[in-house]
């Protein structure tokens, strides 16, 4: 008998879920919560053999929710079922071990045929789309990185100018609203091209909102 527990915030469908599971002669649904901070210590009471869970609940993430039911009972295995299409939340699961990402669009014996195979010991996620997922969290990971180091270089001064910069004000009208002088500014700005590899006033402004350092224009956030 597999025994499957559900970790679901939105409750009808969870006992429709729950109804179908239990009707199958290999299966048992042994418990249901909606929150993921409840997660862990139904794992830990349960001793489920497969989670299918939601990644977007309330009290706590998806992934936060792997975890704890890992800790709880490391014999249990994931598969996620979830509406989002957030690549890099699913890749953060996938790093999380999960075992399967289906969609919630999917057919009923498509679920019972994953959720047997992930009971089986299967992993159901292509590697293709696993080295792809991962790769791009790398990517974020090293941007992240990146920004973290910029921003710790530059002075309090100088992001404000860049910031100023980015807003489409002058040398000038920065220099008025900072009471220093026009060269000043441009010092700051010249140490903050060199911190930011620029190699011009617009180039560091542009790898200031990329690395989200400052806001872009009229506060919208930066496309591409």
């Amino acid at each position: 008998m597999i025994r499957v527990l559900l970790v679901e915030d939105h409750l009808t469908f969870a006992q429709a879920l729950r109804a179908v599971i239990d009707l199958e002669p290999d299966m048992e649904v042994v418990d249901v919560v909606t929150r993921g901070d409840a997660a862990g210590p139904a794992a830990a009471r349960t001793t489920p053999d497969v989670a299918v869970l939601d990644l977007d609940l309330p009290g706590g993430s998806g992934i936060e929710a792997v975890a704890a039911m890992r800790a709880a009972n490391p014999a249990t295995r994931f598969l996620v079922l979830t509406a989002l299409r957030d690549r890099l939340e699913l890749a953060r699961v996938v790093e999380a071990g999960v075992a399967g990402l289906l969609h919630k669009s999917i057919e009923m014996p498509v679920l019972l045929d994953a959720v047997r195979r992930v009971a089986a010991g299967e992993n159901l996620l292509p590697a293709e789309m696993v080295g792809d997922l991962l790769s791009n969290l790398g990517r974020v990971r090293e941007g992240n990185w990146q920004a973290r180091l910029v921003r710790e270089s530059l002075s309090a001064r100088e992001l404000e100018v860049l910031a100023g910069l980015a807003q489409g004000r002058s040398v000038s009208d920065l220099a008025a609203e900072l009471h220093i002088s026009p060269t000043t500014v441009e010092t700051h700005l010249k140490n903050a091209r060199a911190k930011l590899g620029a190699s011009s006033r617009l180039e560091a402004v542009v790898e200031a909102m990329r690395l989200g350092l400052v806001a872009p224009p009229d506060g919208l956030p930066l496309q591409g």
